[in-house]
């Protein structure tokens, strides 16, 4: 979905809870083509971050599928990569 107005976002998905697919908000952020996970790690110097997980699809049933809660930002990436997760399926806060 693009080019819809915030009205009619709010009518039409998020009154009825019906789930979208927004697509092309964020193409013209620099962060999405300057910011890999080569420069986030070295600039991350070794930070923490709370990782987890909804497997069930269920964003307020978190499992923390990983052992550990807090994992350097590097180690999530790896996670992400070794379950062949898409970046969305992960929330990582700090």
């Amino acid at each position: 979905m693009s080019g819809i107005t915030e009205l009619s976002f709010a009518t039409e998905y998020v009154a009825r809870n019906k789930p979208c697919i927004i697509t092309g908000a964020l193409e013209h952020w620099p962060a999405l083509r300057e910011l890999d996970e080569e420069v986030l790690c070295s600039r991350s110097g070794g930070a923490h971050v709370t990782v987890d997980v909804t497997p069930n699809g269920r964003g307020d049933a978190v499992t923390d599928v990983i052992g550990e809660n807090q994992r350097p930002l590097a180690g999530l990436f790896q996670f992400r990569k070794r379950c062949r997760l898409r970046p969305g399926m992960l929330l990582g806060h700090g």
